[in-house]
């Protein structure tokens, strides 16, 4: 019998890292790092394009990226054929995940992946694996876009954050209404505010039995590099409620106001309040400034993207 996949998704910097490191610490789970399989490697064709020679070791090389990093594994192709009754890029997947996951012995009771962009692929993945659940973690959209301020490789407004979490709350209505038991959502809140609680009730939905070490902090992660991915660190470290609310400090007030904005409907939706007040001149000019700022940068990408379509060269 194959072990069973699990994908942890949800918008960057909402403890997808955390998440998935608590359930790696239990004897029957074993998590991976980041595969970006769907988002990166994965390819345009159909669901079950034939994965041969050539493609396997493309595949390969995009899937070690990440992988090989943390685990001291280096894929090849031949990992990636024959592990399967059918040699298709999921099939791929699946051999690279149980490659690395096989030092942890026979009993096995998931193999848990982590790739936080994996959300907008998430009917694609449940599509592809009829056995896989799928489980997302919610933040308030205000603290992940404090968190994401502070990562190196962030380039969006806050403007553009909380419309992403819009449409990422939109998919995971959307996947709750339609994939049932094999799917759960929680809040990041919840799980730093009761931990062995919230992860109690996801290894009774898993079929497995809690154990006190998932929340026990200090135990090297599978999960991430933390010498390449330095802003992970902190899901090794001990739990810290106080993070929860930190982005009133952290997040300046005109971000606030134009992360809810772009949240929209969903903010009240999923039960995180708006703030009241806070409409300062200097608020308002800050708003104004950024807004216009990001409509010019869309502009621009648009006219970079129509003017290469029409020339056939790329702007520089």
């Amino acid at each position: 019998m194959r072990v069973p996949l699990l994908f942890v998704t949800g918008m960057p910097r909402s403890g997808t890292t955390l998440l998935s490191t608590m359930l790696g610490r239990h004897s029957r789970m074993h998590a991976t790092p980041e595969t970006h399989f769907f988002s990166q490697c994965y390819p345009t064709g159909e669901l079950d394009a034939s994965l041969g020679e050539m493609r396997a070791r493309q595949v390969a090389r995009c899937l070690d990226g990440s992988i090989a990093r943390a685990t001291v594994h280096t894929l090849e192709g031949a990992d990636l054929i024959g592990h399967t009754p059918r040699s298709t890029f999921e099939g791929g997947l699946r051999a690279s995940l149980e490659a690395v996951g096989k030092g942890d012995g026979d009993d096995l009771a998931w193999l848990v992946e982590k790739t936080p962009a994996h959300h907008e692929h998430a009917f694609r993945i449940a599509a592809a694996y009829p056995t896989a659940r799928l489980l997302t973690i919610v933040r308030d959209p205000r603290a992940v876009s404090a968190s994401l301020r502070r990562v190196p490789w962030n380039r969006e407004p806050a403007l553009q954050h909380g419309r992403r979490w819009k449409h990422y709350a939109r998919i995971q209505r959307e996947l709750e209404r339609t994939l049932g038991e094999r799917y759960r959502w929680i809040r990041y809140e919840a799980l730093l505010e009761a931990p062995e609680a919230m992860l109690s009730d996801l290894c009774a939905w898993l079929g497995v039995t809690y154990e006190p070490a998932m929340v026990s902090a200090g135990a090297t992660p599978s999960t991430f590099d933390a010498d390449t991915e330095p802003w992970k660190v902190n899901a090794s470290a001990e739990l810290d409620p106080s993070r929860i609310f930190a982005w009133r400090s952290n997040l300046p007030p005109a971000d606030r106001k134009l992360v809810e904005l772009g949240a929209g409907d969903a903010l009240e939706r999923l039960e995180y309040e708006k703030e009241q007040g806070g409409w300062a001149p200097g608020v308002l000019l800050s708003m104004g400034v950024q807004v216009i700022a990001y409509g010019a940068h869309r502009l621009l990408n648009k006219w970079r993207y129509w003017n290469e379509k029409r020339t056939g060269k790329p702007f520089v």
